[in-house]
Formats: structure tokens, sequence, C-alpha cells
């Protein structure tokens, strides 16, 4: 049995459109990016938070921890979120947008914009296509942080923030030739390793010797089956791809591990607990898994198999006091299910 959580808007049909961070969870509908606040396992607060980029002046209307605030941008043209993230950087938790425009970082109560990037800055029409996907935070040795973004060039755009009232854009990394699916970063102190996926299924594991310097550690060539999440999980990188197929790749030898069929179709989003050896998975079939780790983690085996029943599902992430949940989100619903699984 699962909770519900009422939720004001229904997610975009986004992959990976759900992520979480502490007592939160933060998801994307359209042009607004809506944040839910968790109090206890099974009681749940939804806190109206909306990351509003509408037509004209592009205006940003924001509700964090029932604090209410409204912030108009000089844009011009429509901006669609394509990804929001709640992120720390250094001592500071913020709120992270890709849009299709390029980026924004804003403080945690919203009242400060730290930042905003443009893809093009000097285009008067951006095309729907030029957008931004995948973020990542990337510790990089003796060095400080490196926010990470994909684009739809595969670029990734790489930017300083050392010093978070100063914010500035680094250093652009042009590996892929197609566009960035997923980026993700090892989480251990100033290991510098950032991993990527892109639309024809390639992955990459870059290594950060300074700020402007990454060397290719390895790569994986796609066959044309978007890789739409990925994740570092100790000395494995987890790869789930569109087709429904989970590959474990070693980062020691760069060898696949092992491949599982996850779901029968259209894997949407994965996530990794972030203490425990385990990472769950969401599928566009309407089902989503948690799945064990061995301890060498070249094998996996479910601990939870549940149906969504009719739901498109976009998102997942561990939630809870210890992550002990399992939250998902689905398209054109206005609730979020909370699974225990112990």
């Amino acid at each position: 049995m699962s909770e519900r959580i009422a939720v004001p808007a229904s997610p975009s049909l986004l992959n990976n459109n759900l992520c979480a961070f502490h007592e939160k969870l933060l998801y994307c509908h359209s042009n607004q990016a809506i944040s839910l606040n968790t109090v206890t396992p099974s009681e749940f607060v939804t806190v109206k938070t909306h990351v509003s980029i509408s037509a004209g002046a592009s205006f940003l209307h924001v509700q964090l921890l029932q604090n209410t605030t409204a912030i108009t941008l000089q844009e011009g043209d429509k901006a669609i979120i394509q990804q929001a993230s709640l992120m720390q950087i250094q001592q500071n938790c913020v709120v992270v947008l890709a849009t299709s425009v390029g980026i924004q970082v804003w403080d945690l109560a919203t009242q400060q914009q730290l930042y905003c990037w443009d893809v093009h800055p000097k285009c008067q029409g951006i095309s729907p296509a030029s957008l931004c996907r995948g973020l990542a935070l990337l510790q990089v040795e003796d060095a400080g942080c490196l926010l990470c973004v994909g684009g739809d060039t595969g670029t990734i755009h790489t930017f300083d923030t050392s010093d978070m009232s100063r914010i500035q854009h680094n250093y652009d990394i042009t590996h892929h030739s197609a566009p960035i699916a997923a980026l993700t970063a090892e989480q251990a102190a100033s290991s510098g390793t950032l991993a990527s996926s892109d639309d024809n299924g390639t992955l990459t594991v870059f290594h950060a010797k300074s700020f402007c310097a990454f060397q290719v550690v390895h790569s994986w060539e796609g066959h044309g089956v978007p890789c739409v999440s990925i994740a570092i999980k100790s000395s494995t990188l987890i790869g789930a791809f569109y087709d429904g197929s989970v590959r474990m790749h070693s980062l020691v030898d760069g060898l696949v591990r092992t491949e599982l069929q996850a779901h029968s179709r259209l894997l949407a989003a994965m996530a990794v607990h972030p203490t425990r050896n385990m990472f769950a998975t969401a599928s566009e079939d309407a089902t989503l898994a948690v799945w064990m780790l061995s301890e060498d983690q070249s094998q996996a085996r479910p601990l939870l198999s549940a149906c969504w029943n009719n739901a498109v599902l976009t998102g997942i992430a561990f939630t809870g006091p210890a992550s002990n949940s399992i939250a998902a989100a689905a398209y054109d619903t206005d609730e979020i299910a909370v699974w225990a699984f112990g």
C-alpha cells in the first residue's frame, strides 16, 4: 500500500522528474518547480512552492516553507523547466533550474537569485530544441565545487561555485555528439569524478584534474537507445536505459558487470539511496522497483516491486527521515505516491 500526497499541479512528462533533499521533494510542472515538505514518515504537508517562468517578461513566483516571494525577470521568451534540483553547495542549500534557455540558481529562501545564465544570450528567438538538461555538483580536488549542466548540443557546461556571491561560467566539455541526457558526480569529497550520458546511449566518465582539465577515464559507446539516468555507487556506474534495461559498469576496469531488464519498456527515472547499497527505478509502464546491490555490486535483486495502476511514472526518489520510503511522480496526476520498504 502507498500513501498519497496531494499536489497542486501534475508533474510534466519529463525523465527524472522528481528529486529529494532531506525533508523536501521537488518536481517540474511545465514552467513551474513545485516543492513538497515532508514532516514525518506517515504525515506529509504540501508546501506550495512555485517557480514560474511565463511569456513576455519572465515571471518567477516562488513559495518555499510557506513563505511567498514574487520575482520578475527580464527574458522576453517563454522558458520551460527541463529539470529542477535541490543542491547543497558548500554550506548553502540552493534551488537549481535547468530550462529551455539556460540555468538559474536561487537561494533556498528564494529571496535572492544567485545566478542566471542563458544558452544563447544574443538570440532574439530561442529554438525549443536549445535547452539544458542534466545537473550535477562536482567536487574538484583542492579547487572547490563545479556546477555541471548538460546541453542539447552534447556540451557539458561547468560553473565555478567557489564564491556563491560570484558564480561564473567556467569551462565547456565537448566530448559528446548527441544531446546530454543525464549527469552525475561521485559524492566522495574532492573525488573529481563526473559521469555523463546522452540520447545515443553513450556513457562517459571524466576525472577533473582542475577546473579546466578533464580527462576521459572510461567511455561506453551507445547504440541509439538513450541512457536517461546515471548514478555512481561506490566503484560502479549504474546506467538506466529507455528500453527498460539497467547496466552496471565498473569504474575500476571499465567492464560491464551485469545487465538486468528492470522494466518492460520506457524506463523514465532512477535514484540511488544516499547511504545504503540500493537503487530504485521507475517506468512509464506504471511499475517501480527498489533494487539491492550485492556486496561486490555485480548483481542486483528486487527488494520492492510496485504498480501504480494507469500511471505514467516520470520520477522517483528516496525520502523520509532515513530515506526508507520511495516516492514516485506520475504525469497527469494530482498526487505523489509514497511506499515504505523498511
